[in-house]
This record gives C-alpha cells, sequence and structure tokens, in this order.
C-alpha cells in the first residue's frame, strides 16, 4: 500500500511539474510581440529558438526582412564577433528557413572560416559547431572545430574560457559535442564533463538554463533524478512570466529567455521530441 501512495505522489509531482512548465512557456510566449524582435543577444534569436521549438506558430516575417537590410546595408559583414553569424543560423534553422540565401548571402559561409570563427575563443567554436549540426548542414571546418574543443577539455572533465571549470561553458560544450555522441572518445568527454557537472549549483538562472539544455541533448547519459533537480533549481527563478537572474533579483529579460528555452528543452525531452537544437526533422525545409 505504502508503495503505491509513493508511486502516486510521484506521477503526481512529475504531471504538474509537466503542466506548470507547458503553462510557463504558453503566458510567456503569448505575450511576445514578434514584430519587435531584432538581431541581438536579448529579444532576439535566443526568444525565436525558444518560441518555434515549443511549436509557437509564427512566420517571424519581420526579424527575417530585417535581417537582410542589414546584410544589404553592411555587405553581408554584420559584426566583427562570429558568434552572431552562428546565434542568426540557429534561429533560421528553428524558423525553418534556409541559411545558404539571405538577401543573397551565404551564412553557412562564415561557419566555415575556421580563423574568424575561433578567433573569438571556445564559444566561437561551440557554437559554430551547433549552428551547422543543428541544420544537418555541411562545414568543412567542423571537424577541426570537435579536435579543437576536445583538446581544451581541463583534465577534470570540465571546460572553461580560460583557467579553472566553468559550468556554461562547460554545459554548453556538451550541447556541441551530443552531435558526435555516437563517436567513443566523443562519449567519454561527454560523460567526463557531466561527472563535473553533476550536483552543480551557482547563483544564475542562466546557468541552470545551460546545464538543463546539456541534460536533455544527451538524456540517456544522465540520472533522471539529476535532470529534475535541475529543473527544480529553474523554476525557483520564476518571477511573474518570466525569470531572475539571481533569486534575489527582478525579472531580467536575459534570463526569462535562457530560462523558456530551457523548458522547451525539458517540454520536449518530457514528450519524447527530439533536443532543443536537433532540428534536423526541419531540414527538408531548410535545404540548400
Amino acid at each position: 500500500m505504502k508503495r503505491i501512495i509513493a508511486f502516486l505522489m510521484l506521477f503526481l509531482m512529475l504531471f504538474s511539474q509537466s503542466v506548470c512548465a507547458s503553462s510557463l512557456t504558453e503566458n510567456y510566449y503569448k505575450n511576445i510581440n514578434t514584430d519587435q524582435i531584432r538581431s541581438g543577444y536579448t529579444n532576439g534569436e535566443w526568444l525565436i529558438l525558444g518560441m518555434a521549438r515549443s511549436g509557437y506558430k509564427s512566420e517571424f516575417e519581420k526579424y527575417y526582412q530585417d535581417i537582410c537590410k542589414t546584410l544589404k546595408e553592411k555587405n553581408g559583414e554584420i559584426d566583427r564577433k562570429y558568434t552572431t553569424y552562428s546565434r542568426i543560423v540557429i534561429a533560421l534553422n528553428a524558423m525553418g528557413k534556409s541559411p545558404y540565401n539571405v538577401a543573397n548571402y551565404n551564412l553557412m559561409a562564415n561557419l566555415s572560416d575556421f580563423n574568424k570563427v575561433t578567433s573569438q575563443g571556445l564559444n566561437g567554436t561551440i557554437y559554430a559547431i551547433i549552428a551547422t549540426k543543428s541544420g544537418g548542414y555541411e562545414n568543412p571546418e567542423c571537424e577541426n572545430y570537435l579536435k579543437l574543443l576536445l583538446s581544451r577539455q581541463n583534465k577534470d572533465g570540465s571546460f572553461s574560457l580560460t583557467g579553472d571549470g566553468d559550468i556554461d561553458v562547460t554545459a554548453s560544450a556538451i550541447q556541441a559535442l551530443s552531435f558526435y555522441s555516437e563517436r567513443e572518445n566523443v562519449s567519454k568527454s561527454i560523460q567526463r564533463a557531466l561527472a563535473w557537472l553533476k550536483g552543480k549549483d551557482s547563483r544564475f538562472v542562466e546557468s541552470y538554463a545551460q546545464m538543463l539544455v546539456a541534460y536533455t541533448s544527451v538524456p540517456t547519459l544522465v540520472e533522471k533524478a539529476e535532470i529534475e533537480r535541475v529543473y527544480g533549481k529553474i523554476l525557483k527563478f520564476k518571477a511573474g512570466n518570466g525569470f531572475k537572474h539571481v533569486l534575489e533579483g527582478e525579472i531580467n529579460s536575459m534570463a526569462s529567455e535562457q530560462g523558456m528555452y530551457a523548458i522547451v528543452a525539458y517540454e520536449r525531452y518530457k514528450n519524447g521530441q527530439t533536443p532543443l537544437y536537433f532540428m534536423k526533422d526541419l531540414k527538408e525545409v531548410n535545404v540548400k
């Protein structure tokens, strides 16, 4: 009898969390004016990623036309930071738009420039892999990016931009490596990184968001209890229809956008759907 009661309590807890997750994303995204979305770290591509991958129906046409206009005005050179191109390609993938011809510019060509991509540090490498593999595209430099990323893993299994292990960078590295998880050496690298991340805590919701996206990218390699732990941590930062950057702070745009796309990743994991960045299911739309 006690086992039955315990099972029912666990079922109700998980069911209530699932309902909470769905209502969170629904309430947040329905209040977004997609005409106001512009390229950028906030109110831009990460917002599109979460909305599109949650199943929100929008063409994001104003954003697309704005990107086309900017490319024309700047002769294809939007930013000296090449993570910007990766971010845009990720958003285009989520929208079902091809990155090969945006106002007659091939944005995938930017992701094949090894020197410029890697000059920004490990973040440039990580997001070039994610942007390329999320849509199942070809990139002649991806194997070199992968080798570089693996070579930068610390002895304790973590990753960082410089020095000691960093939660955000380690989680982002796992997201990139997840596309190669069938390779034995990559799988071992992922498992070492996961071992380092396990049980880690942070003051910032963005760190938990990156952890949750990482965990749901390789769910078979992560204990379910650890996934639920991080999901529960994120919910503690909830404020209104969004999230706070720190528990003692106020609702924040960047925190809300990252928290929300992490919740979307969790929802997709619970529903048996592909991971947040695994958009090969959209490839027939994105073909060159």
